[in-house]
């Protein structure tokens, strides 16, 4: 009789043997797996297919490159017509590799394939998509898909409960509100309205706002029939600037800024405006026009337009009363700004102090706070306090390092009277769209400007550029020039083209005016590159 433990010592040399040879099998060195991946990946690019396939399967399952060697193999056999093999591998990836970034993906395209094959099946892997990843393109899609397949299953039945078709409904509305314009938006429009049920006038603006942004206008026209005009109205003239039906736009326009602006978003009210002013032979009367006749809600837009249109002299005085009708508006925001910089530009240094800091109190975030930290940065340093004047200057640095005014903060921090500014930022190349810099950019304009041309080909100093009136000669609105030049090209030219040793120049009392020509220097500098 055989001993027992001899047996068991005959079973743990049989495991380890076969462990060792599956060890074998499945180990493989990391540059080994890279390069198969790699000639696998030149092979799908050359449509060789079957052996890419084939390579990819070589990867060992024991590397980190296996799910994404599994994928390409679905898609390898996806062009061989194998869909047989494309569905294994998605599942083999999906099940296997939960955590990758793949695996929704691929849980995804499966579902895609089954469909029509098998509803039931791919509703699963739908709901799973939408349990699991709530938050991705993949979950939008996969709701529509859900109601496009209980829509095709009860087509096919006599009953067709209602609450059915509001879970169909559903699919159909959540869809279109997330991705009105996404690839199956129009399927969606085209389906819900299928749909034998009542559809709401909400629901009806929704699905025409669909069909506007593919250009379907004469089918947004038949919809906006069934649509209060104090809902659809923005929406109306929208389609009729497409439609090119202008005197419907003006006169419903005017209406609707009168009595309807509470029932539109905001967004559409600007859009309105946008597209009246475009029809109107005169923009800054028609600014005035709408100014009068519309009604409170929405015209902190108008308002902000009128401001812009204002001689300057009385620009301060109209923003002033922006700001104090609509003071938590983003209209509001760019009138605190604006009044801001002009007690900058009027040497009214003590008050601007006191209404930058409002601002950052009010709009930290906003889009001027880039320029208000700045200034007063600039107030902190002409009153002597170095100390806090450094500290701003690293807050615009530190919070917006790829803005024009990291770039000024950067090079007049660094002639503070303090010790040594040292901040750890990185400059980046240069590339698209600064090689092909437009016409009409103020680089050029300079550049085209004959007294600037004299300028950089005569003088190879400083006090000569600055001791010419190129700037006024030029007709650029320096106060302006954060929109006509990129952020990004003044960040580099800061650190690689204009020299450490470029001194500021203090020709006035004016911050404005002194801070101007530091920024002409600049300018020049980039134009002579």
């Amino acid at each position: 009789m055989i001993n027992r433990g001899i047996i068991v010592k005959i079973l743990v040399v049989f495991l380890c043997l076969i462990s060792g040879i599956a060890f074998a099998y499945l180990w493989q060195p990391n540059s080994k797996s890279m390069d198969i991946y790699k000639t696998a990946l030149e092979d799908f690019a050359n449509k060789d297919y079957q052996n890419s396939y084939y390579l990819f399967s070589r990867i060992s399952f024991l590397s980190d490159l296996k799910p994404f060697a599994i994928y390409h193999q679905s898609q390898c056999a996806k062009e061989l017509g194998d869909k047989k093999s494309e569905m294994k591998q998605y599942q083999l990836l999906f099940n296997n590799y939960r955590k990758n970034k793949l695996s929704v993906r691929s849980r995804y395209l499966a579902a895609q394939m089954l469909v029509d094959e098998n509803p039931s099946l791919a509703t699963n892997y739908f709901q799973y998509i939408l349990e699991k990843y709530p938050h991705t393109d993949y979950a939008i899609a996969s709701e529509y898909y859900i109601g496009q397949i209980n829509l095709q299953k009860y087509k096919t039945q006599k009953i067709f409960p209602n609450s059915e078709k509001n879970n169909i409904e559903n699919c159909f509305r959540h869809y279109l509100k997330k991705a009105p314009q996404g690839r199956l938006a129009l399927n969606a429009a085209n389906n819900w309205l299928t749909l034998d049920k009542e559809i709401s006038p909400d629901d009806y603006l929704l699905i025409a706002q669909t069909y506007f942004l593919f250009e379907d206008y004469q089918k947004v026209k038949a919809l906006l029939t069934k649509i209060e005009l104090k809902y659809g109205w923005a929406l109306d003239i929208k389609n009729s600037y497409a439609l090119k039906n202008y005197a419907r736009v003006k006169s419903l326009a005017v209406y609707g800024l009168k009595n309807y602006t509470s029932f539109v978003d905001e967004q559409d009210i600007h859009e309105v405006v946008d597209i009246y002013l475009k029809t109107a032979d005169s923009k800054k009367d028609a600014i005035d026009f709408l100014y009068n006749v519309s009604a409170a809600n929405g015209k902190d837009y108008v308002w902000n337009l009128k401001c812009g249109s204002t001689q300057s002299q009385y620009q301060s005085s109209c923003y002033k009363q922006l700001y104090i009708n609509y003071p938590n508006s983003i209209f509001g925001a760019d009138a605190l700004s604006n009044i801001f910089f002009d007690m900058i530009k009027s040497k009214d240094y003590k008050n601007a102090e006191k209404v930058g800091k409002d601002y950052l109190n009010k709009f930290a975030e906003g889009k001027a706070a880039p320029m208000v930290l700045f200034w007063l940065g600039k107030i902190s340093q002409h009153n002597g306090k170095y100390e806090e004047s450094t500290s701003l200057y690293k807050s615009v640095i530190s919070k917006y390092p790829d803005t024009y005014y990291a770039y000024r903060a950067y090079i007049a921090a660094r002639h503070l009277k303090t010790s040594l500014f040292a901040i750890d930022i990185k400059p980046l190349p240069v590339v698209y769209p600064y090689k092909g810099i437009s016409k009409n950019d103020v680089i050029l304009k300079l550049a085209g400007n004959a007294n600037v041309k004299k300028t950089i080909s005569n003088s190879d100093t400083l006090a000569l550029i600055l001791n010419s009136n190129t700037w006024l000669s030029a007709k650029i609105p320096v106060e302006h020039l954060s929109l006509t030049l990129t952020p990004l090209s003044f960040t580099y030219f800061a650190f690689n083209v204009v020299p450490n040793d470029a001194k500021p120049v203090y020709s006035s009392t004016s911050l404005y005016e002194n801070e101007m020509l530091n920024v002409q220097v600049a300018i020049l500098y980039i134009a002579k590159t």
